[in-house]
């Protein structure tokens, strides 16, 4: 993905997961399948739109906010916490990936909420 993000544009994946990520013969990964991906030019500071595999998104991009190269990284930790916990995201909810996708909404509205309160108090 460094390498992806080093690219002038940058290419941003925008749906990295584990069924996205193989292994040749010689034990190198290799990222595919690109159909998400987008180029974002220098001049631009983010992307909007929401694509991608709910449990593997960042924040921002499930709440159709900007969003950059950052985003590959967060869903790259997850796939990174998964291999070292040996446990699928969300796995201890009985959370699908659309009530995931709602239930992080929610939160961010309730603490943009109660920011509000602190600021008018």
């Amino acid at each position: 993905m460094q390498y992806l993000h080093e690219q002038k544009p940058k290419v941003i994946h925008r749906d990295l997961k584990p069924s996205n990520i193989f292994l040749d013969d010689s034990k190198h990964v290799k990222v595919a399948d690109f159909g998400h991906a987008r180029y974002l030019c220098d001049e631009e500071m983010a992307l909007t739109g929401e694509t991608g595999t709910y449990v593997y998104m960042a924040p921002e991009v499930i709440r159709c906010e900007p969003y950059n190269e950052k985003s590959d990284v967060y869903s790259f930790g997850i796939i990174l916490n998964e291999l070292l916990t040996g446990n699928h995201p969300y796995i201890e909810t009985d959370y699908g990936p659309t009530r995931v996708c709602i239930t992080l909404t929610l939160i961010q509205f309730k603490d943009e909420k109660e920011n509000l309160k602190k600021c008018l108090n």
